[in-house]
Formats: C-alpha cells, sequence, structure tokens
C-alpha cells in the first residue's frame, strides 16, 4: 500500500465557503435593503413631526434569510470600523423574523422557519455551547424526536417553540452547515436573544400594520367595536396596549370578552399588540457596543 504524498493527500476540512448569503435574489420586495448603500430602499413611515416609525415591515432592520449577514463575510450593511479598536462592530440593531413551519428533535432541535419573504431557513439550536472555559451544564434531558413530530412542541431554554409560532432572534448571522446547508446557528452564549411569540407571522404583521398606522397624520380612530369614527373627547383606548379605541365604555367593555364583534375579543388581541408595539418602539439605528438588545424570560 502506498502512502500518499503531500502533494497527493486531501486535508481534512469543514465545507469549503460558500458564497456568503446563497439566498440573495430571492427576496425582490421593495422593502429589501440596498446590499451597495446599506440603507433601506422602502419609503420609512414618518409621524406628523418627521420622525420615522419603526415597522417590521422595513428589511433593513428586521432582514429576510436574502439580506442577513454571513458569519464568514464582513457585510457593512450591518458592521462598520471602529475607529478606537480598529474593528468591525455592529452598526444598528437587527432582528430576524421566521414562523416555525416544522421541527424536529435527534442529538439538537432543528427547526425550518419562514421568513417575510417565505424563504425557508433551518435554525439549529446548539445551547450546551458557552464558549471558552465556560462549562456546558452536566444534564441535558432532550425530548425524543418522535414527540416533537407528534406535537409540534419542544422546550429550549424554558422558551416552549410551537409549529405556526414565530421565531425571533436578535443580531442573527447566516453560517454553513456539515449537511450543506445554511442557516442560523444558536448558541449558548446567544440564548438570551431569541425568543417565540405564540402568533403566526401574519397575525403579528397585521398587528404591526395597526400600530403603524395609528402613528400617521392622516389616522382617524375607529370604534374597535362599532367600527364608528371616533371624534373629539369621545374617543377612549385600552389602558394597556393603547392600540384598541373606543366610541364609549360600553363598546370597549362589549369588545374585551370573545363573543363580541370581533370575533377574537380585544383580550385575545391585547397581548399581541404589546409584544409587537416592543419592537415598533425600540431604537433600532443606534447601537452600543456591549449593550444590545437582550430579551427577558
Amino acid at each position: 500500500m502506498s502512502i500518499p504524498t503531500a502533494s497527493t493527500s486531501r486535508p481534512i476540512t469543514l465545507l469549503p465557503l460558500v458564497t456568503p448569503n446563497p439566498y440573495i435574489g430571492m427576496d425582490n420586495s421593495a422593502n429589501s435593503h440596498n446590499p451597495n448603500a446599506g440603507v433601506s430602499q422602502s419609503p420609512v413611515p414618518l409621524t406628523p413631526t418627521g420622525a420615522p416609525i419603526t415597522s417590521l415591515r422595513n428589511r433593513y432592520h428586521f432582514p429576510t434569510a436574502a439580506n442577513l449577514p454571513h458569519d464568514d463575510d464582513i457585510d457593512k450593511n450591518y458592521f462598520a470600523m471602529n475607529s478606537s479598536s480598529r474593528s468591525f462592530r455592529p452598526k444598528k440593531h437587527w432582528a430576524y423574523l421566521g414562523e416555525i413551519t416544522a421541527m424536529e428533535k435527534l442529538a439538537r432541535l432543528h427547526l425550518t422557519t419562514r421568513d417575510l419573504a417565505g424563504i425557508e431557513i433551518p435554525i439549529w439550536f446548539h445551547l450546551d455551547h458557552f464558549g471558552n472555559e465556560r462549562p456546558a451544564p452536566l444534564v441535558r434531558v432532550f425530548t425524543p424526536d418522535s414527540d416533537v413530530a407528534a406535537s409540534g412542541t419542544a422546550v429550549e431554554d424554558g422558551v416552549t417553540l410551537k409549529v405556526g409560532h414565530t421565531f425571533v432572534m436578535v443580531y442573527p448571522e447566516l453560517r454553513s452547515f456539515r449537511d450543506g446547508t445554511c442557516g442560523i446557528r444558536v448558541d449558548g452564549d446567544e440564548k438570551a436573544g431569541f425568543k417565540v411569540l405564540p402568533y403566526s407571522l401574519a397575525e403579528i404583521l397585521s398587528a404591526n400594520d395597526t400600530i403603524v398606522a395609528q402613528k400617521l397624520a392622516n389616522f382617524t380612530p375607529v370604534c374597535q367595536r362599532c367600527n364608528q369614527e371616533i371624534g373629539g373627547l369621545q374617543k377612549l383606548a385600552c389602558s394597556r396596549c393603547r392600540v384598541a379605541h373606543y366610541c364609549n365604555k360600553e363598546c370597549q367593555v362589549a369588545d374585551w370578552n370573545p363573543g363580541s364583534a370581533n370575533a377574537q375579543g380585544h383580550k385575545a388581541l391585547c397581548k399581541l399588540y404589546r409584544e409587537v408595539k416592543w419592537f415598533t418602539e425600540m431604537d433600532w439605528d443606534n447601537y452600543v457596543f456591549r449593550q444590545g438588545i437582550r430579551f427577558q424570560r
């Protein structure tokens, strides 16, 4: 048997680097940011005073897979050179939203998510990785894959994940996996950066549109119960979300419980509005190093 020489042997390596972001070109929406200019192509809605309004439909801060940075590349839409450290650091906040369409759990939890543009990407959980010299948990309990497939539900780090709900992660970067796919990996160091909203992506975007519309100059409040336009001193708003408006107290009380004119009732919508307002009221443009956004749970 001949021994391979240096010229004939092949080193053991990971997969070759992919072209950064293989999903480029799959999101043709006008809301998609310009990869050359690093700014949103979509017209940013403004308040009557001219202040920009945050909308989940703006791909600059809420990118689809086609616009996410890849960890094998320095995307200047997301990173800028810091003059003092002479290194690239994030220049803004960003978050990925994807509705969970499938999940399985073998050695690790694996999700398939569909984003704002309808692109499906995989997400792998590696929450036992805690970086250099940080010990992994001594005990990891995994749910059998058959149970996850049957129930469509899994729990990771105290977060319940379910098919039909929406996965959210701040500062994600695409990674190339050994199986040839490209997606998002959630490490132990990043576990404070993800959460799951118990709503579909369509429900979240509908709530977003309602919230954004109320900040525009031409907004006219309409009673959530009887659909009548509200003017003058009649206007009442839900004290919790400040999104639902009513023409009188009777309409407000009647709309709270299921079975009212609104099929869901405001009780079901109030928390959704408050969840979405967390995003729409955040300043996504100003990033302070080591003081990024984190989810509490």
